[in-house]
């Protein structure tokens, strides 16, 4: 067993460098603050902060946790075992289970935390949290979410597939009939990925808009509008207002005619 731990070790060793998984998370954060910052911090001399981003020596046990308690992310953070950066242990395992990302966790947290948010607020982001987390669940809970992002995934493979062919064009040739073939070929591609672009959006959007119909027959959404101040509906009423008189006035200026 000794020998399996070192030859496995002596491997790890042998294969480490610039793009392991270590130097590689240590350069993406040192993007957001200095070598010295981090050097001054570990107590070490900022010639060791380069030389561990490059991957040319690794950190101790020691120094991985300073290293982590600068940086307030988890060590498994740090060796690329996990994607979410806190240490959280709750957050660890909503990512583990549900495979959702650092941000998209804090996202839901500070949505969630609002619910309990006074409502004597004038930022449209902070109003309604407790809606938004409920069509959240039906989005997700719905056939609709299956559609819309399987749509999504269809849109942008085409896109994709677009830019690739306009990539190309370029260089399918210079001169004679082989250029034009291919020129030809290519933009035939393009417009079908486009097409197929263009009504994978629309299909997407088409199922995202019945979501929304869904929610009309939903009863704690329609509670939503007994929480809206009564200013809130001056600028409809007066556009149902002037829309009746309008309707009124033709009908009566029809009838007029008539006469």
């Amino acid at each position: 067993m000794a020998k399996a731990r070192n030859t496995r070790a002596t491997k790890e060793s042998i294969n480490y460098g610039y793009d392991s998984a270590f130097p590689s998370r240590l350069r993406e954060l040192l993007e957001e603050t200095t070598q010295d910052s981090l050097a001054a911090h570990c107590g070490v001399a900022r010639q060791s902060v380069a030389q561990w981003k490059d991957g040319k020596t690794k950190p101790d046990i020691y120094y991985l946790e300073k290293i982590a308690d600068f940086f307030e992310v988890s060590t498994d953070y740090l060796l690329c075992r996990t994607e979410i950066a806190s240490g959280d242990v709750t957050d660890m395992e909503i990512h583990k289970r549900l495979g959702l990302s650092q941000e998209a966790i804090n996202a839901l947290n500070i949505i969630n935390s609002l619910i309990t948010f006074t409502e004597d607020t004038e930022d449209i982001n902070l109003l309604h949290a407790k809606e938004r987390i409920l069509i959240l669940n039906n989005l997700i809970a719905s056939d609709y979410f299956y559609d819309i992002t399987f749509h999504l995934i269809e849109y942008v493979v085409a896109c994709r597939q677009c830019m690739i062919i306009r990539e190309s064009l370029p260089d399918i040739g210079q001169n004679g009939d082989y250029y034009r073939i291919n020129e030809t070929l290519l933009y035939s591609f393009f417009r079908d990925y486009t097409n197929d672009s263009d009504l994978s959006l629309f299909r997407a959007n088409k199922h995202f808009n019945s979501f929304a119909e869904s929610l009309l027959v939903e009863s704690e959404l329609l509670n939503m509008q007994g929480q809206l101040e009564e200013d809130d509906f001056i600028p409809l009423r007066a556009l149902i207002k002037s829309a009746s008189e309008k309707n009124e006035r033709e009908v009566n200026d029809n009838g007029k005619k008539k006469r």
